[in-house]
């Protein structure tokens, strides 16, 4: 499916030295236009050189954990012939990183809120590279496993505290510029994961993409400690609830680890149905014992909150829509429209530099208009996106029936994330951002896993139910028939039987690529209907005006003075 080759990627180091010219960009100007912008105020929206380092630090950290996931992606033909077996054992390699990093993301926001932001996000940001380091050096695929999972447990203690340390130390006026800036880097480092890791693969072998994490973490780590702000831990709340993150724990990884092996094993497998069914009576204790203890890991008065309820449940809405299209739009591109692996990956590259060229503006529109504007109208343009893309058949012309789907998906998804996130984090008050940011997250992550999940069995089940009407069409023999819908699993990668007649070869690949088009539309419709019922969700709780937004403000700074 990858293809290699020198002329895979052309001047890695162009677009290395572009990213970085592009952050500093970023960082140094205010990026809304004037008629935006009024003269008493101006001043008040540029950033302090104490916030500039904290945006800086951030992104970098999260942009870290961002590249890896895309660039390891790519790296599982070559752990297979590293390693031999077949795509299983790779595939745990992904796979268990996205376990601990679901599983244990409250757990890391818990810890930002009791033992300091800053301390906690350098925890996450040396344990990813020390695990990297372990990753590159790694001599069995036990020990690679092994490692990522070390490196989600890295991965979930910098995320949350990412968006903690933007909310600590940038001021609430600038705290949605800031977050748009950290939404533009983390797309930005989507796509470079996908141009430097298919890259390095190529040219320097699979250990590269782990190795190279090292220099740019320990860079983060001096910049934290020299220029970003400790945050004050208040004496009275410093205690972990050890029972709550534990159970918390143990209930995520059996849900994540479920919803997982559904997509391989089936849901009526008895290794799903045990985590399944063994995550409710923990989730029933979790939030028994947080809703009695003294000293919650979870504040579940969070939840009363309508804003903040309503904005992480979108965010599971809005993130499962997205990791539907993004599972089958490549396979899309590779298996029906024959790109190569360079031109799929550029291919879905417009969606990624549209989200990070608009989302740096997107942060200073929440600021002035508040959020359930943005939130309405961005997924309902991100619908309309998904939608487009049920017209094209197999044989679509990029530029005039993929490129306008893939434009309004980067515009709508823009115009959400930013104000999903600054909703969450200005709903929390500052002693609670850590899980705040922790619970997003893991809604996030957990909305990816389960759309994949769920999409998958859709899919093949329209994709077989269209093969099998289709293949009684063209007269193929009963035996054949059989023999390839016993591989409809593989959807539009089947391989034909080797005794299929020459003169029927082509009328049943036409007939695969018909069936996998009809599953695509399918998952497009769902992935839009669920986009819709977002803005649906977004109209009804989140908040509408900027007087709204700012009287939150005032009350939770209220609450903070009174509680210092």
């Amino acid at each position: 499916m990858f293809h290699t080759g020198n002329d895979r990627f052309h001047q890695p180091s162009n677009v290395l030295a572009s990213t970085a010219g592009y952050l500093d960009t970023l960082l140094a100007t205010t990026p809304i236009k004037e008629t935006l912008m009024s003269s008493e105020n101006r001043n008040d929206e540029r950033f302090t050189k104490q916030e500039r380092w904290t945006v800086l630090t951030t992104v970098l950290g999260s942009g870290l954990a961002f590249i890896e996931g895309s660039a390891v992606n790519l790296a599982v033909p070559a752990l297979q012939e590293t390693f031999g077996g077949d795509v299983l054992g790779p595939q745990w390699v992904i796979e268990s990183y996205a376990l601990v990093l679901a599983a244990c993301m409250l757990l890391g926001g818990a810890l930002c809120d009791r033992w300091g932001t800053r301390r906690v996000f350098g925890w996450g940001v040396a344990i990813f590279a020390a695990a990297s380091l372990w990753c590159g050096i790694a001599g069995s695929l036990t020990n690679l496993v092994i490692a990522r999972a070390l490196q989600g447990l890295g991965g979930a203690l910098l995320m949350p505290g990412s968006l903690a340390l933007l909310g600590n130390v940038i001021a609430r006026e600038r705290r949605g510029k800031a977050i748009g800036i950290w939404s533009a880097f983390s797309a930005v480092s989507l796509g470079l994961g996908l141009v430097a890791g298919g890259w390095l693969i190529d040219n320097a072998g699979w250990r590269a993409i782990f190795l190279i994490n090292v220099p740019p973490a320990l860079f983060i780590l001096w910049i934290l400690r020299s220029s970003v702000p400790a945050d004050k831990i208040d004496p009275d709340h410093d205690k972990v609830d050890w029972i709550g993150a534990i159970t918390a724990t143990l209930a995520l990884t059996l849900l994540t680890y479920g919803i997982i092996e559904s997509s391989r094993l089936g849901w009526k497998d008895p290794q799903v149905i045990f985590s399944l069914l063994g995550c409710l009576p923990l989730f029933v204790f979790f939030f028994f014992w947080e809703s009695r203890t003294r000293d919650p890991m979870l504040p579940l008065a969070l939840f009363q909150d309508r804003n903040f309820t309503g904005a992480n449940l979108l965010t599971l809405l809005i993130y499962s829509s997205l990791g539907a299209s993004l599972l089958f739009m490549p396979m899309n591109f590779l298996q029906i429209q024959h790109y190569t692996a360079t031109q799929a990956g550029l291919a879905i590259l417009p969606f990624v530099f549209i989200m990070a060229f608009v989302s740096q503006y997107i942060g200073k529109i929440v600021d002035k208009v508040g959020a359930r504007i943005l939130l309405t109208v961005g997924p309902t343009i991100a619908g309309l996106g998904y939608f487009l893309l049920v017209i094209p058949g197999t044989d679509a012309h990029y530029w005039r029936d993929l490129f306008p789907a893939i434009f309004l998906q980067g515009i709508g998804m823009s115009m959400t994330v930013t104000p999903l996130v600054t909703t969450v984090l200005s709903a929390a008050p500052t002693s609670e951002l850590g899980i705040a940011s922790g619970i997003n997250n893991a809604a996030s992550r957990l909305a990816m896993v389960l759309s994949v999940a769920i999409a998958g069995p859709i899919a093949i089940a329209v994709f077989g139910m269209d093969l099998q009407k289709d293949l009684e069409k063209i007269g193929v023999s009963e035996t054949i028939k059989q023999e390839i819908l016993e591989k409809q699993t593989d959807l539009a990668a089947i391989e034909l039987p080797t005794d299929l007649p020459e003169s029927q070869a082509e009328a049943v690949n036409a007939t695969i690529a018909d069936a996998f088009i009809a599953s695509f539309r399918a998952i497009m419709i769902l992935s839009g209907g669920i986009a819709i019922l977002g803005v649906v969700l977004a109209y009804f709780m989140i908040g509408i005006k900027k007087k709204e937004l700012v009287e939150q403000k005032e009350e939770i700074q209220n609450l903070d003075a009174h509680a210092m």
